[in-house]
């Protein structure tokens, strides 16, 4: 590992990335509200994260989950009954389809009679430019692809889409959606991946948390098919100017990257993703009519009343803004 081009402490990452807007901390909230609640019940996917080291992250139907109060939430299924996370930090992100932004939970479990109950400690809303740099629920692979011998370079070509798990020196687990073009994730060594990191909200959670523990874990998408890939690995981050360069879209390239050393690969069969894209191929699957972002934001931010109102002007405009500069 080069030390030239290695970031190795938060002073010298918020050179790169300056500290967030203070609105940013608000966006943490310590239990569901309506707009949670909203995006869980039109959710048809989530993705679990796990610390338990014999736990890999996971691709579940949102039938295997239950609200039961606005601060716990089970998680049923015979993959969660016979896992046993008894005690350990988890982390959800809850996908709906044709819908760019998501929802993040952190929390810890205990495993019960009927699976896993989770305890939340964190709803944070995340906005859409991941999925819109990778056109998550669009058809971007034509028909004429034959996936009947799915390889790891199969991933590294056609991917556009992945869920990040990091963790922080007090083992709590971290989701993060990553999104960009297909392949955006390219093979830079053996074994040796890089992530370009592009424009977000500052907050750079993630990047810090491999600062404090380097083990990662990513979870790849093939935008058809039902097939996953998991990738395990030790993550830096990186200002190489060649991998920089390489990740580089419409002259411009990323500030930084994650590069993970030391990678090893699964690839898996995913029923529940299987069947949710045929059900969007045959049209059988209707985009549900849920806020927009920018609303959504207010409201879990400043309340349904005048004052969130007042703030969705503003953070209208700062939202469309951002979706303009993906990059």
């Amino acid at each position: 590992m080069d030390e030239q081009y290695t970031v190795n402490n938060e002073a010298a990452l918020r050179k790169i990335i300056p500290h967030p807007p203070s609105i940013m901390s608000k966006r943490l909230q310590a239990e569901l509200d309506q707009v949670c609640l909203e995006i869980i019940e039109h959710s048809k996917l989530y993705v679990l994260a796990s610390s338990d080291k014999n736990q890999s992250i996971k691709l579940c139907s949102i039938q295997s989950l239950r609200v039961l109060n606005r601060t716990t939430i089970l998680l049923s299924g015979e993959e969660m009954r016979s896992g046993g996370m008894a005690d350990s930090s988890v982390s959800l992100y809850f996908l709906m389809p044709g819908v760019g932004h998501g929802l993040r939970l952190n929390g810890e479990v205990n495993d019960v009679k009927e699976g896993v109950l989770l305890n939340m400690r964190t709803a944070y809303l995340h906005c859409a430019r991941a999925a819109a740099r990778a056109g998550l629920w669009e058809k971007r692979i034509s028909e004429q692809h034959d996936f009947s011998n799915i390889s790891v370079e199969t991933f590294l070509q056609h991917s556009a889409s992945l869920f990040l798990k990091t963790k922080n020196s007090q083992g709590q687990v971290e989701l993060s959606p990553r999104g960009d073009e297909p392949g955006f994730v390219s093979s830079v060594a053996p074994n040796t991946l890089f992530i370009p990191e592009r424009p977000g909200n500052k907050v750079a959670v993630s990047l810090r948390n491999i600062l404090q523990d380097d083990d990662v874990e990513l979870l790849m998408f093939l935008p058809s098919g039902g097939f996953l890939m998991r990738v395990l690995g030790k993550a830096s981050l990186c200002t190489r100017p060649e991998y920089r360069e390489q990740a580089s879209v419409n002259n411009n390239p990323p500030k930084l990257g994650i590069l993970i050393h030391h990678c090893e690969y699964s690839i898996i069969a995913s029923e529940v993703l299987e069947k949710l894209q045929k059900d969007i191929q045959c049209g059988e699957l209707i985009t549900p009519a849920v806020k927009s972002f920018s609303k959504a934001f207010s409201e879990h931010t400043n309340g349904t009343g005048l004052k969130g109102k007042l703030a969705h002007i503003i953070i209208d405009g700062v939202v469309k803004k951002d979706m303009r500069s993906l990059y």
